[in-house]
């Protein structure tokens, strides 16, 4: 599923589609100084940093980040796994049991809108969305 979504981002003339598709990524913890609530999103062929408000809407930053970062979080859209399209707006894992972050996924693709909530307990995940929960932390601890 996320190889149509790369090959639709390489259509110069589907300005449109370029627009429209995107992944959005991130995570939220309330165990911070204020609530942490980093955010990123892939559109195109680039990578804007931007929060989620206290409206539950997000911000991005117009300029995208350096080249190389899109390159390291484009993996998330990669090896997004097909299983999760068929769980869309579930909390995988047990959000924050242990006081730890949650992340927060929500790809867009051909005007149809998934979004999972993700334990950061990977240990806790369901085996096929292990390695995609390892995978989340490490490309967030890197972004940071």
């Amino acid at each position: 599923m996320a190889i149509s979504f790369l090959a639709a981002c390489h259509k110069e003339d589907d300005s449109k589609n370029l627009e429209n598709n995107y992944l959005i990524f991130g995570y939220f913890s309330c165990f911070c100084n204020d609530c942490c609530n980093d955010a990123y999103k892939i559109a195109g062929e680039q990578l804007f940093q931007g929060v989620k408000t206290a409206q539950q809407t997000f911000e991005f930053e117009p300029q995208p980040m350096d080249g190389s970062k899109y390159e390291m979080a484009k993996k998330l859209l990669d090896e997004l796994p097909a299983g999760l399209l068929d769980h869309s707006g579930e909390l995988l894992g047990c959000g924050g049991c242990l006081d730890q972050p949650v992340y927060y996924v929500e790809l867009k693709q051909d005007g149809v809108v998934y979004h999972w909530k993700i334990d950061s307990d990977i240990s806790g995940l369901p085996d096929y969305v292990q390695n995609y929960g390892a995978l989340l932390t490490d490309i967030l601890d890197h972004l940071q």
